[in-house]
């Protein structure tokens, strides 16, 4: 195999690490817990935010209102991004990569969660581009949101490596005829992009 000319990212799992289960507690918390970690996180899933069809804290008000539970909006969305830290190895490689060749992200996210991403670690600015489902209106695993980055590299897919933490984002990716990489370390990926 050749070194893949254009490389895709995701972001959570990746170049920022995410702690749901921390998450799912400090929401849980917030509610009283007056709802389930399951409950909670499915009504985020199914109301469309990772799509861009409601915003997070407009399904928090809701879920806040069906529980009867007081709504802090302030509360709620310090703590709906408190799961994020930084990977300082990937985001040198970011840096170090991205100066010799441009980078597309490619993220399952919301506007909240990457407000606070752009705010902290200013992704936009290290990449060429990037295509974020609450704004492109598709998730992982659809195969539209692999062909929105692929074309923002303006290259053939079977040009291009897609590098996510999840095995079946990255079979997804393949079945578009992108390469694909299952992310667990930052050696693991220099060993894929120099294989």
């Amino acid at each position: 195999m050749t070194t893949p000319r254009k490389l895709i990212l995701d972001v959570g799992g990746v170049l920022i690490d995410h702690d749901n289960a921390l998450l799912e507690r400090r929401l849980v918390d917030l509610f009283g817990g007056a709802v389930t970690p399951d409950r909670l996180m499915s009504a985020f899933r199914e109301s469309g935010v990772g799509a861009g069809r409601m915003p997070a804290e407009r399904v928090y008000l809701d879920l806040a209102a069906r529980l009867g539970a007081p709504a802090d909006v302030a509360r709620f969305l310090a703590l709906w991004s408190s799961h994020f830290t930084p990977k300082p190895d990937m985001l040198d490689f970011l840096a170090e990569r991205g100066a010799r060749q441009p980078i597309v992200l490619c993220s399952n996210t919301n506007a909240a969660h990457w407000d606070f991403i752009e705010r902290h670690f200013a992704l936009s600015r290290r990449v060429a581009a990037a295509v974020l489902s609450h704004e492109c209106g598709y998730e992982k695993p659809d195969a539209e949101i692999y062909a929105l980055a692929v074309a923002a590299h303006d290259a053939a897919p079977e040009d291009c490596l897609f590098v996510d933490d999840r095995a079946e984002f990255v079979e997804a990716a393949r079945a578009a005829g992108l390469r694909g990489h299952v992310f667990t370390n930052r050696a693991g990926l220099e060993a894929a992009l120099a294989d």
